[in-house]
C-alpha cells in the first residue's frame, strides 16, 4: 500500500461513525494489521497512527470472545516490537549525541518519547476493550504478557532516565512524567484485568505458562519500581498475591515464588532496620527527633509486605527453592532488634505495639506454614560451633521453642522428622529439635544469667507475669514432654541424660529439671525404673576421673529419689545396701529418703564412716567419702552423732593434723583430702582443743604457701566462718592461734579470685561482728591500705564503685569468652583418686569421660602437672647408694620400653619381671607412711 493510501486509510477510519466501524471492521482490521506487519514495526507517525486507529476505533467493535483470535495474536507482538524499536532509536541517539543545541536530536527524541506514550495508551485501550465481569484467559491470552512487558520497559526507562539523558534531562522531563503516568494507568488496568481472568475450560499448558510468565514479570516490575514509588510496589505485590492464589491449583508446582520471597525478605529487613533509625538512633542525628507519621506509614507498608509473604508461604510451602534461609534470617532479625533481646533497639510503647501487631505476630504463622519444610528444620537444628557467640542465638532459641509448641498438633511424620531427623549425605548434619534447644541454651548463657525476662504462661484468674528465660524454656520443654509420644521416649531419655552429664552447667540444670518433671508426672513405676537405671550408671562411673559428671548424676539422683514411692525407696535401699555402696548413699544423702528409712541409712553410714577414719589401712576414695559424710552429719544432723562418735571424729582430726604438719608438698589427691579434713575440723571446731585448732591452722598456713586450687581456698574460708562463734580457751597456745588465724584471714582477703575474696569478706565481717577475740581483728587487715578500705566499705554495705561504668552484659560476655579460651588452650588432665585395678567400660554413647573440667580446676591441674612429674625424682640430694639404684631402675625401665616396642615379650619373661617388680614395691611400701599410701 502506498504512503498516500496508507494515510487515507487512517484518515478515513478516524472519520467513521460507530455504525460504520461495526460494518467495516471485518474487512478493515485484517488489512490494518497486515500493513503494520509489512512495515516491520518501524516507529513512524503513520504506523503509530494506524496502531491508534486499530485500538481506539476498530477494537471496540469486536466482541470479547473474538479479540484474541482476530486481533491480539498479531497486535500484541506488534506493540512489543514497536517498544523495542523505539527504545533502540532513543538509546542510539543518546549515545551519539547529548548536545542540547542539536535540535534534530532533540526533536527525534521527543518524537519517539511521544510514540512510547502512544503505545502505552494503546495497550491500556486494549485492556479496557477486553474488560468484563469475567474474562476467559483464552480470549486474551496474548494481552497480559504484552501489557506487563510494555509496563516493565516503561518503568525501566523512567528509572534510568537520569543516566540516559544526562544534562539534557530537563528538556524531556515533562514527557517522561507523562510516560510514567501512562505506565501507572496501564498497571492499574492490567491488574484489574488479571483479577477478572478465569479459565472456564480444561486448563492448557499454554495457560499455565502465561500465568507463570505474568507473575514473574510483575515481580521484575516490582524490583524496578521499588525505588520509585512504594504505592506502585504495594499494588504490584497485591496483584501477584491475588493471581498466584486465584490459580493456585495450576501454579503451585510451576511458579517459582522463591525470588519473590527473597525480595520481600530483603525489603522488609531493610525497612525494619530503618524503623529504628527513625526513632532516634545515636548514629543518625538527622532523624533523632523521629517522625511518627513516617514511622506509622512505613510499619503499615512492611505489614502489607509481610501479609503477601505469609500468603505465598502458605500456598507454596511445599514448592520453595532456597529461600527458607532468607525467611529465617528475617525472623531472627525481628526478634534480635526487639526486647527482650540484649541487642534490642529503643522504641516507645506505642511503636512497639505497632511493630508487634503488624510484623512480629506474623512469626507464628510463618513457622507454622514452614514446619513441614526440610530446609527450615536444617536452619533451626544445624549443629554449628559451640563457640559461636552470635547475637542470633537468642532469637533462634525463641523460634525453636515455637516449633516445639506446634509439633504435637502435626502428623506423626512431621513430628518424627524434627525429633529423629535422618541425615543422609548433607554437608551440615542436623540435630534433633530437643538437642538443638539444649545447644541454644548453652549459647544463650549471657541471656540466662542476665536474666532476660519474657511473658510467662497465662494462668486463668491470675495476671500474666514476667519470667526469666530459663523458666520460659523449662516451661515449654516440660509442656512438650507431657505431650511426647511413647515412640520417642527413649530419645527423650537419652537427650536428657546426655545434657545432664554434659559440660554446660545451664544445660545440665535444665535437663535435670525436665527429668524431675517427667518423674513427678509420670507413673511411680517409671520413676522407680529410671532411678534404678541411673544408680547402676553411677556405680559404673564412680571410678571416673571426671568428678563433674559424678556430681551432676548425684544431684539428679537426690532429686529423683525424693519423688519415689515409699515402698520403692525401701526396695532401692535393699538393692543397694549402704554397707555395700556407701559412696552412693553419701553422695545422694539420706535426706532424700522418707524419715524412718533415712534415719536407718544415716546410722549405718555413720558407723561405716567412723570405722573408716579410725582404720589403719583404708582406700583414699573411702576416706574422702567418709569425711564428706561426717562433715554433713555433724553440721546438719548433730543429734544422730553420739558423744562417742564425736570423740572419735575429734581424735581423727587431731591425729591427721599432726601427721600433716610434717608432710612434704601435697599431690593433687592429698590436697583434696586436706580440704575435706579442714571442712570436718570446722564442723567440730567447738569440740577441738586450742592445741588442735593451732595444729589445723599450721597445716592450712603451710598449704597456702604452695600453689593450691580455688576449691581448697573456699574450704579454708568455710573453716574461717566457724570462728565467729568460737571461743578459744586461754592457754599457752591462744596467742599463736590468734596470730595464725589473722594471717590466714589476711591471705584469703587478699586472694586474687573475686569468689574467694568476697567469701572471705563475708566470713571476716561475721567474725568481726561476733567474736570475743577483738584483738585479732586489726591484724587480719593491717599493712594493706586498699584492703582496709574495701573491708570498711563491705562492713558499711557501701557498693563498690568501678573505675569505669559497669555493664553487666559486657561483663558476662567477656567472662564467657575467657572461659571458652581457657577450655581451648588448657589441656584437660586429671589425677585418679583411687588405686583400684581396672576401670568399668562405659558403652553409653551419650557419656564421655573426656568432658572438660571446670576452668579453675584445669588451671590447677596444669600448674601441678610439672610438680607431679618431678615427684618421680627426689628433690633433695640422695645418698650415693640410693642414687645409684635409682639410676639403674630408670635405665632398666628405658631398656624395657625399647625392647617391648621392638618385639613381643615372652610369657616367661613377663612372669619373672612381675615378681621382681613386686619385690621392689614391697620394699618401697615398707618405707612409706600411712598418709602417703593413700595416694
Amino acid at each position: 500500500m502506498s504512503q498516500k493510501s496508507y494515510s487515507n486509510l487512517v484518515t478515513e477510519v478516524c472519520g467513521w461513525s460507530k455504525e460504520t466501524c461495526l460494518k467495516n471492521v471485518e474487512t478493515t482490521l485484517p488489512s490494518a494489521l497486515n500493513i503494520l506487519e509489512d512495515s516491520l514495526y518501524k516507529p513512524t507517525a503513520d504506523n503509530i497512527g494506524l496502531l491508534k486507529v486499530i485500538c481506539h476505533s476498530l477494537l471496540p467493535c469486536l466482541p470479547c470472545q473474538e479479540l484474541e483470535e482476530k486481533v491480539f495474536r498479531k497486535l500484541c507482538p506488534a506493540m512489543m516490537n514497536f517498544i523495542h524499536n523505539i527504545l533502540d532509536i532513543i538509546d542510539s541517539n543518546l549515545t551519539d549525541q547529548r548536545n542540547e543545541t542539536d535540535l534534530d536530536v532533540k526533536a527525534l527524541l521527543s518524537e519517539h518519547l511521544e510514540y512510547f506514550i502512544n503505545v502505552n495508551q494503546c495497550v491500556d485501550q486494549c485492556i479496557k476493550c477486553a474488560m468484563s465481569v469475567s474474562v476467559d484467559l483464552s480470549w486474551v491470552q496474548s494481552l497480559p504478557g504484552c501489557a506487563v512487558h510494555v509496563l516493565l520497559q516503561a518503568y525501566k526507562h523512567c528509572k534510568t532516565s537520569s543516566q540516559l539523558y544526562g544534562e539534557i534531562l530537563n528538556l524531556f522531563s515533562e514527557q517522561l512524567s507523562i510516560l510514567f503516568k501512562t505506565a501507572h494507568a496501564l498497571q492499574t488496568s492490567l491488574l484489574g484485568l488479571l483479577d477478572n481472568v478465569c479459565i472456564t475450560g480444561a486448563p492448557l499448558e499454554e495457560h499455565v505458562s502465561i500465568l507463570c510468565s505474568v507473575c514473574t514479570t510483575l515481580y521484575e516490575v516490582c524490583c524496578v519500581v521499588s525505588s520509585l514509588d512504594i504505592k506502585l510496589v504495594i499494588s504490584l505485590l497485591r496483584g501477584i498475591s491475588r493471581l498466584s492464589s486465584q490459580h493456585l491449583s495450576l501454579l503451585q508446582d510451576r511458579l517459582d515464588v522463591s525470588p519473590i520471597i527473597k525480595y520481600l525478605c530483603h525489603e522488609i529487613g531493610q525497612g525494619y532496620e530503618y524503623l529504628f533509625e527513625l526513632c532516634g538512633g545515636t548514629q543518625t542525628e538527622s532523624l533523632s527527633q523521629g517522625d511518627d507519621k513516617t514511622f506509622d506509614k512505613l510499619v503499615k507498608v512492611l505489614g502489607f509486605q509481610m501479609k503477601v509473604m505469609v500468603a505465598l508461604l502458605r500456598d507454596y510451602s511445599k514448592y520453595l527453592d532456597n529461600c527458607e534461609k532468607n525467611v529465617v534470617d528475617l525472623l531472627l532479625c525481628f526478634h534480635r532488634l526487639l526486647p527482650p533481646s540484649l541487642s534490642a533497639k529503643s522504641l516507645s510503647e506505642k511503636q512497639m505495639a505497632s511493630v508487634k501487631l503488624l510484623l512480629i505476630n506474623a512469626t507464628a504463622p510463618i513457622v507454622s506454614h514452614l514446619i513441614t519444610n526440610k530446609a527450615l528444620r536444617r536452619e533451626l537444628t544445624s549443629n554449628h560451633s559451640a563457640d559461636d557467640l552470635s547475637e542470633d542465638n537468642f532469637p533462634k532459641l525463641i523460634l525453636q521453642l515455637m516449633v516445639l509448641d506446634m509439633l504435637p498438633k502435626f502428623e506423626a511424620d512431621v513430628f518424627d522428622s524434627w525429633l529423629a531427623p535422618v541425615n543422609y549425605q548433607e554437608n551440615v548434619p542436623t540435630l534433633s529439635l530437643l538437642a538443638a534447644i539444649f545447644h541454644s541454651v548453652q549459647m544463650c548463657e549471657v541471656e540466662m544469667r542476665y536474666p532476660v525476662m519474657l511473658a510467662g504462661v497465662v494462668v486463668a484468674g491470675k495476671p500474666q507475669r514476667q519470667v526469666s528465660l530459663y523458666e520460659h524454656v523449662a516451661t515449654h520443654l516440660c509442656g512438650f514432654i507431657g505431650a511426647c509420644p511413647a515412640r520417642h521416649f527413649s530419645l527423650l531419655e537419652s537427650t536428657l541424660l546426655e545434657h545432664v552429664l554434659g559440660r554446660s552447667t545451664l544445660s545440665s540444670l535444665l535437663a535435670a529439671d525436665c527429668w524431675c518433671f517427667l518423674a513427678r508426672y509420670g507413673t511411680a513405676n517409671l520413676c522407680r525404673d529410671q532411678v534404678q537405671g541411673l544408680v547402676k550408671l553411677y556405680l559404673q562411673l564412680k571410678n571416673t576421673s571426671n568428678k563433674t559428671v559424678l556430681f551432676r548424676l548425684e544431684s539428679l539422683l537426690h532429686r529423683l529419689i525424693k519423688l519415689m514411692a515409699r515402698d520403692h525407696q525401701n526396695c532401692l535401699v535393699e538393692m543397694f545396701p549402704p554397707e555395700e555402696e556407701p559412696m552412693l548413699w553419701v553422695a545422694v544423702t539420706p535426706n532424700c529418703l522418707h524419715e524412718n528409712l533415712g534415719h536407718d541409712v544415716r546410722n549405718k553410714l555413720l558407723q561405716w564412716s567412723v570405722n573408716v577414719v579410725n582404720s589403719s589401712s583404708v582406700k583414699l576414695s573411702h576416706l574422702l567419702t567418709a569425711l564428706d559424710f561426717l562433715t554433713n552429719v555433724v553440721s546438719n544432723s548433730p543429734s544422730q552423732c553420739s558423744p562417742t562418735h564425736q570423740e572419735l571424729i575429734v581424735h581423727f582430726v587431731n591425729q591427721m593434723s599432726i601427721q600433716l604438719q610434717v608432710h612434704c608438698a601435697l599431690t593433687h589427691s592429698q590436697e583434696i583430702l586436706v580440704a575435706k579434713l579442714v571442712l570436718l575440723a570446722g564442723s567440730v571446731l567447738q569440740q577441738l582443743s586450742t592445741k588442735s585448732i593451732l595444729q589445723v591452722l599450721v597445716v592450712i598456713q603451710k598449704c597456702l604457701e604452695e600453689k593450691i586450687s580455688l576449691s581448697f581456698c573456699l574450704s579454708v574460708v568455710h573453716f574461717l566462718v566457724k570462728f565467729s562463734k568460737c571461743k578459744i580457751e586461754p592457754c599457752f597456745e591462744q596467742s599463736q592461734v590468734l596470730e595464725k588465724l589473722s594471717k590466714v584471714f589476711h591471705h584469703m582477703l587478699s586472694h586474687p579470685s573475686a569468689l574467694v575474696h568476697h567469701a572471705a569478706l563475708s566470713a571476716f565481717a561475721d567474725f568481726a561482728s561476733h567474736t570475743i577475740h577483738e584483738t585479732a581483728i586489726p591484724a587480719c587487715i593491717q599493712g594493706e591500705q586498699w584492703l582496709q578500705q574495701r573491708v570498711e566499705r563491705f562492713l558499711n554495705k557501701c557498693p563498690h564503685k568501678p573505675a569505669k561504668q559497669f555493664d553487666l552484659v559486657t561483663f558476662l560476655r567477656s567472662n564467657l569468652i575467657e572461659a571458652s579460651r581457657i577450655k581451648t588452650d588448657t589441656a584437660c588432665t586429671s589425677e585418679t583418686l583411687n588405686q583400684e585395678k581396672g576401670m568399668f567400660a562405659i558403652e553409653l554413647e551419650h557419656i564421655r569421660d573426656t568432658e572438660s573440667e571446670p576452668p579453675t580446676k584445669k588451671i590447677k591441674l596444669k600448674n601441678t602437672s610439672d610438680e607431679n612429674d618431678t615427684e618421680k625424682f627426689p628433690k633433695q640430694m640422695l645418698p650415693s647408694s640410693q642414687q645409684f639404684l635409682l639410676q639403674r631402675i630408670i635405665s632398666l625401665a628405658d631398656d624395657l620400653e625399647k625392647e617391648s616396642s621392638q618385639s613381643t615379650l615372652t610369657p616367661e619373661f613377663v612372669d619373672s619381671a612381675k615378681l621382681a617388680v613386686a619385690r621392689i614395691n614391697e620394699c618401697l611400701v615398707l618405707n612409706q607412711s600411712w598418709f602417703d599410701s593413700l595416694s
